[in-house]
């Protein structure tokens, strides 16, 4: 019987939380942790070099900025899909990840959630957190109004009222 290749994931994050995210991940098969880096450098030197399926990047993180770190990956690395794990169920931090090009969108805490999300997004799939889907579906609905200085997604589909 073949075995199937692990899906390599790196991760930027918090130095505290490696430890934490290494435990969380040795827990799902078929999961590989492959590196973790606290620095958008760092995180894109190894991404160069490496073997890796996914990016996990901490919104939370004080030394990276997620959003232009997502908008990075996917333009220098348009194979490479990304999750963005945060604390934070705004709006404005949602549209601004999605905007950027992250494939799923994860709430810290739901660890059931980040393994479908990392394994959906690796099949080519979105992932949002249902955490999050009121504040979506709050700012969908509300296109039919929109404000005068309403953002247009670059795929034009629809206004978010940002």
């Amino acid at each position: 019987m073949a075995t199937s290749t692990p899906i390599q994931v790196f991760a930027v994050l918090a130095r505290q939380s490696a430890l934490t995210l290494q435990s969380i991940l040795s827990a799902m098969p078929s999961i590989s942790l492959v590196g973790a880096a606290t620095h958008e450098d760092e995180a894109m030197e190894t991404l160069r070099v490496a073997q890796v399926d996914v990016v996990l990047v901490d919104l939370g993180s004080r030394e990276v900025d997620g959003v232009q770190l997502t908008r990075r990956i996917r333009q220098e690395y348009p194979n490479v899909r990304v999750v963005v794990a945060t604390a934070s169920s705004s709006p404005e931090h949602i549209f601004a990840a999605m905007d950027a090009g992250a494939d799923g969108y994860v709430l810290h805490g739901n660890r059931q959630g980040l393994e479908v999300a990392i394994r959906s997004i690796r099949l080519n799939a979105v992932w949002l957190d249902p955490g999050i889907a009121t504040q979506v579906l709050d700012v969908m609905t509300s296109v039919t109004t929109p404000r005068p200085n309403a953002r247009v997604l670059p795929t034009g589909l629809f206004r978010i009222p940002l």
